[in-house]
């Protein structure tokens, strides 16, 4: 499956050869009933992004496509956790960085790995706001915390990505347009910056319908676990 260690090494060096926190972690977002907003955090190379982008994908193409239906299976995720229409225009599934660069050098590779063949992509190498339409017509939208707060202003998305911590202003913006929809706002992030308002909407007295999960670097099954460990075994979990 997407989220099952390949590394022969897993073992030997105390790892289970199934490694589940990321998928499971998808699993918990998809599944949870009054879901409002995610948050899942962790340090760098703990697999956020990667997981995040794969889910932009599956919900913006919609559990109608074989291959949604395929990855949902693997990860132990009923059909019905995702809408089986793909997300049209008005409702885009929106993938925000901290800026256009990020978006650039981390977002739209990772998005291009996982799109369907045949997909259109517009202003995919500007730093602008980009979009890619799906063969069926499923759509995401690339926008950037950079923009600003009134740049979210109006949108309405199936769902929105914000990879790692926004401005607490952008996150409510786009909350009020997934109020519209239903749909869960999805925070990945390294937390970097302290006690902030994300600390105290998810960890430490989240209100209903928030949920945050911790996921690590040591259970990427990308990832060697010799490496890791030698690099940094000596650093908290």
């Amino acid at each position: 499956g997407v989220f099952v260690c390949v590394n022969p090494d897993c073992l030997q060096h105390g790892q289970p050869e199934e490694r589940t926190s990321q998928r499971d972690t998808i699993r918990e977002l998809l599944t949870s009933r009054r879901l409002v907003a995610y948050m899942i955090g962790g340090a760098n190379r703990a697999g956020k992004s990667e997981s995040a982008i794969q889910l932009a994908v599956a919900l913006a193409a919609g559990s109608g496509e074989w291959w949604v239906r395929r990855w949902l299976s693997i990860n132990g995720i009923p059909e019905d956790a995702i809408p089986a229409t793909p997300a049209t225009a008005d409702r885009a599934v929106v993938v925000s960085a901290l800026t256009f660069n990020d978006s650039l050098e981390y977002h739209r590779p990772k998005l291009d790995r996982w799109l369907p063949a045949g997909s259109r992509r517009r202003k995919w190498k500007a730093q602008d706001q980009a979009e890619v339409i799906l063969p069926n017509g499923g759509r995401i939208v690339c926008k950037a915390a950079a923009q600003g707060r009134e740049k979210f202003q109006g949108n309405a998305p199936r769902a929105a990505i914000l990879d790692e911590e926004h401005p607490e202003d952008v996150y409510e913006e786009i909350s009020r347009g997934l109020a519209e929809t239903d749909g869960p706002a999805i925070l990945s992030m390294t937390p970097l910056k302290g006690l902030t308002w994300a600390y105290s909407r998810f960890v430490h007295d989240p209100p209903p319908g928030h949920l945050y999960s911790r996921i690590t670097g040591l259970d990427n099954p990308h990832v060697r676990s010799r490496g890791l460990l030698a690099r940094f075994q000596h650093l908290e979990p």
